[in-house]
């Protein structure tokens, strides 16, 4: 049977309610304060005039489709220019995109990051170290 995630994409009933009660008994486990914590301290949260002070190479990859992040807001792209050696990337809407969790789904970004990888690898010379050349960042 296919699966996205771990929810596969045809189910029997009994999977169905057994999956949902799953669900209920994780659910249960959690405090809801954890939650309530973590929404009220991003409210006066804003990273924005830092940003300027991050110094490693950064590759942000956003989803055309992405509702939470929506490209239309211009947030991403407005933080990754203030950002020294940061470069952004937007992965274009399909039938296999999946919003805002295309990121569990490293084949469609994991191009970009082989890509961003191997620049970075580029930019530091080989050292000899006993008898093998290894590479490493300094």
């Amino acid at each position: 049977m296919p699966a996205t995630g771990n929810i596969p994409l045809a189910m029997t009933s009994a999977e169905v309610i057994e999956l949902f009660q799953k669900i209920l008994e994780d659910a249960r486990r959690l405090d809801a304060n954890d939650y309530c914590y973590g929404y009220e301290a991003s409210w006066d949260y804003n990273p924005e005039p830092l940003l300027p002070m991050i110094r490693a190479r950064l590759l942000a990859i956003n989803f055309a489709d992405d509702l939470a992040n929506a490209l239309e807001l211009g947030f991403v792209e407005g933080a990754i220019a203030k950002i020294p050696n940061a470069r952004s990337v937007v992965v274009p809407a399909g039938d296999k995109s999946h919003g805002h969790f295309g990121s569990r789904y490293p084949d469609l970004w994991k191009h970009h990051l082989v890509e961003f990888l191997e620049s970075i690898n580029r930019g530091f010379p080989k050292v000899r170290f006993g008898s093998k050349t290894d590479m490493y960042s300094h």
